[in-house]
């Protein structure tokens, strides 16, 4: 199945919609229902590979024997009927602004996600997210609604055992964050790397900003063709159980920079403060329309459920902006911006220009209080651990950047070097935490670039 993505802007109304697409199922079926209905077609099919423990058959999953997978009987739940809108599962948000909570997912929104391109049913499918987020559950249902084999492992990401692993198991469909797919596309050795992942079909990146030199990296190991899409980028959340966007498979469907155009029903807006509408090329907070969605909220938590959801709009709290051509730009949480000297700085922007530098290897900007400017620009940066790395300098990276924006995001709060910035579990920055770090050594810093190890 291939994704549906497009962009439509009415500018009367200042609505983004995606392209229109039936229900793929009955508004009164289950996940369940559907599930067993695929599965039963194939009962000796392998749709499970432990890299420790083995393979799990169909047969042995649901535990079926001869007769059963003969019978043509409807499925049911034997303890009570349940419905579309009824909840399917409950995941947990990123926990990037505060504690975790549980997004009530139904079965209908779990059933109407995006696919990823070119599935089917001997597809191979790899993912390191655990099961309590949504990436983890898009990998499980996926695999299963595909009747298509689910690598799964509990070792620890690292890139020489990944490489191993899609090698030894012809992985072809990759979810990845994108702190892990930094770590893969900066490895030196190119050719290796491409030869490790030649079974690869789809590379999927998302959970955060994907900077522009991993981009180019990750483009250059997997080039694009139709046939093998190659690196794509999406931007999706939980409460929606999918995807607002995603790059295509043709060229005129991918944007660098971008998290593509929207995937099928999505209708999108961008506010400003006041909530008015706002149009291209504008920055605002993205506003997704659920009424294809039937979310059901957070779990025991109706106050927080409020604050989001107003007149069925979800108020991600996420800032971007469409370009004229319809491809989305995510710039940053909307708590993730501050204002230095009355100007509004987004930091993902100067974090991707930052990145461009040979030997960063990660970076956060955040905003340092200050009883004048409200807030000092400064940059935390780990460095690769090559030659690179080793000479690179505060003074370069602050040239770098004078030299490439406008005064208003220059780092006047300084520049920072750690051996490693604090992040979620999906790769996402704790820019709560670093934020702190750089306080703390801010405190002990008269010159902004001197360089603290």
């Amino acid at each position: 199945m291939f994704p549906l993505v497009s962009t439509t802007y009415d500018p009367e109304q200042r609505l983004w919609y995606g392209p229109k697409r039936k229900d793929l199922h009955s508004e009164n079926m289950t996940l369940g229902e559907v599930i067993c209905h695929q599965l039963k077609k194939q009962p000796n099919k392998i749709i499970q590979i432990h890299d420790g423990t083995g393979a799990t058959n169909i047969r042995e999953l649901l535990k079926l024997n001869k007769e059963e997978t003969e019978d043509d009987t409807d499925f049911s739940y034997p303890c009570f009927d349940l419905h579309g809108d009824d909840t399917a599962l409950i995941v947990f948000s990123s926990g990037t602004t505060g504690p975790a909570k549980g997004v009530l997912c139904s079965h209908g929104s779990l059933l109407s996600q995006e696919y990823a391109p070119n599935f089917t049913t001997e597809s191979i499918l790899f993912g390191f997210s655990p099961m309590y987020w949504i990436s983890g559950i898009w990998a499980l249902t996926t695999s299963l609604l595909h009747t298509c084999c689910r690598i799964i492992t509990e070792n620890e990401f690292s890139t020489e055992y990944f490489l191993d692993l899609v090698e030894k198991q012809k992985i072809t469909h990759i979810l990845m964050n994108a702190s892990h797919v930094a770590e893969v596309a900066l490895l030196e050795n190119i050719p290796k790397v491409q030869e490790k992942l030649k079974s690869v079909v789809v590379f999927l990146a998302g959970g955060s900003i994907i900077p522009p030199v991993v981009h180019e990296r990750m483009e250059r190991i997997l080039p694009n063709t139709r046939e093998r899409p190659g690196f794509m980028v999406a931007y999706g959340m939980s409460e929606l159980a999918g995807l607002v966007s995603m790059n295509g498979i043709t060229s005129r469907q991918r944007r660098m920079g971008t998290v593509g155009q929207l995937v099928a029903n999505r209708i999108v807006r961008l506010i400003d403060d006041s909530g008015k509408s706002l149009g291209p090329n504008e920055f605002g907070e993205i506003c997704v329309n659920m009424q294809h969605c039937n979310w059901k909220g957070y779990f025991k938590n109706e106050q927080a459920t409020k604050h989001v959801l107003v007149d069925n709009w979800l108020y991600t709290g996420d800032i971007g902006h469409f370009d004229t051509e319809g491809f989305l730009h995510f710039c940053t949480r909307g708590n993730d911006v501050f204002k230095s000297r009355n100007f509004q700085i987004y930091p993902q922007i100067l974090e991707g220009l930052i990145a461009k530098l040979p030997g960063v290897f990660n970076v956060c900007v955040v905003g340092i209080p200050d009883i004048v400017a409200t807030h000092l620009t400064a940059a935390a940066i780990v460095r690769t651990s090559d030659r690179e790395g080793q000479c690179l300098t505060a003074k370069a990276i602050y040239d770098h950047v004078s030299g490439n924006i406008a005064a208003m995001y220059h780092l006047h709060g300084g520049i920072y070097f750690f051996e490693s910035l604090p992040k979620t579990s999906t790769g996402k920055m704790l820019r709560k935490h670093v934020l702190e770090m750089v306080v703390k050594k801010s405190s002990k810093e008269s010159n902004n670039f001197k360089e603290i190890n």
